[in-house]
């Protein structure tokens, strides 16, 4: 978040804020967002995300990491 800055690229771009992101999706189309900062891309990271903000049993779709939050759900 907050656009463009200098240095390396991705996840290990040095400065920058990590954001886990949860949009629920119903009948109707979006619903409620949920946002938590986390301190790595970790499992254990997105795992704390994951148990705090989606309901057991809830369908997920990920950009690139089924197999770090398929476990947990």
């Amino acid at each position: 978040m907050g656009g463009p800055r200098a240095g390396t690229a991705g996840r290990g771009a040095a400065g920058r804020t990590l954001v886990a992101g949860a949009i629920e999706v119903g009948e109707r189309g979006w619903g409620r967002c949920r946002l938590m900062v986390i301190s790595d891309a970790s499992k254990t990271s997105l795992r704390q995300f994951v148990t705090t903000t989606v309901r057991a049993g809830a369908t997920v779709v990920t950009d690139a990491y089924p197999e770090r939050i398929r476990p947990y759900l």
